[in-house]
């Protein structure tokens, strides 16, 4: 009797201990609804990019580092999920991986040729001393300065730790070759400059003068060989604590980089790492 009276005394104790437990549960899951469901943030961002460009058949091209800063407001729709637009200053592009040398010898004869992912070296049988100028093209990147409206749907899996994906349009507003350029040239007679071939004749140049070394910076803008906008998917990632928030995030390019020639299938590749803090509103 003592026995039935005791497991009765526990299953009652049980259910009070389970019934207080789903009390406590729907409590919590209803105070975080609260303090969640329609609430709006702010988060000020700044960070680094790293990108390049894709499907480059020719491996022209490899990453490069640049900066980025902007701001997002997202409105949490539930306490799982909230969505969230943008917009960023992206410094972003790719590093050229080929050096460019331009010479011309003592007979006015022309050497023009490239070299991928090494320094380039002079034909055989051929020295400083045969030329009368040269001029070698080094560190060469194409800089892009683009402004970027990520458009994301955030799901907050755990306290903290949120997933993110979803759309990002990119407007390219500048874009520039930029390249260092080391050359010497000689005075000579007839000039450099001047008339190479008379009847026929191909002339001969005389050095008047001391070698002069120099070096010069190339800077021309390439904006009206990319397309304007283009499109990318973000796949992020992002940490918060104490309102700060670490987000990492690399978009995949759905759009073409180049409006035509042979690297017109590029796509743009964009990898962000940014701090922020978030501010309730």
């Amino acid at each position: 009797m003592n026995l039935s009276i005791s497991n009765y005394l526990s299953k009652i104790t049980m259910k009070k201990f389970m019934t207080a437990c789903l009390l406590l549960i729907s409590m919590a899951a209803t105070a975080q609804t609260k303090n969640e469901r329609g609430k709006w943030s702010i988060t000020p961002r700044v960070g680094m990019t790293i990108s390049d460009y894709t499907n480059d058949k020719e491996d022209m091209y490899s990453a490069r580092t640049g900066f980025s800063a902007g701001v997002e407001a997202e409105y949490r729709i539930s306490p799982l999920i909230g969505v969230s637009g943008g917009v960023f200053y992206s410094s972003q592009g790719a590093k050229v991986n080929y050096y460019y040398t331009e010479a011309m010898d003592m007979k006015a004869q022309e050497y023009n040729f490239f070299s991928n992912n090494h320094y380039p070296v002079l034909p055989e049988n051929l020295t400083e001393d045969d030329l009368v100028m040269c001029e070698t093209t080094t560190n060469s990147r194409i800089e892009q300065q683009n402004l970027n409206i990520p458009i994301l749907v955030n799901f907050h899996v755990w306290k903290g730790l949120t997933l993110k994906t979803g759309i990002q349009v990119e407007w390219t507003m500048s874009a520039h070759l930029k390249s260092d350029i080391t050359g010497f040239y000689y005075p000579t007679d007839p000039p450099i400059y001047g008339q190479y071939v008379s009847d026929g004749i191909r002339q001969v140049f005389v050095k008047t003068g001391e070698r002069v070394d120099y070096t010069r910076k190339l800077d021309e803008s390439v904006k009206s060989q990319l397309h304007d906008v283009s499109t990318s998917i973000p796949i992020g990632i992002s940490y918060e604590y104490k309102n700060f928030e670490l987000d990492a995030r690399y978009h995949f390019g759905l759009t073409k980089v180049m409006k035509s020639g042979s690297k017109e299938d590029m796509h743009t590749s964009l990898f962000l790492l940014t701090l922020g803090y978030k501010f309730q509103l």
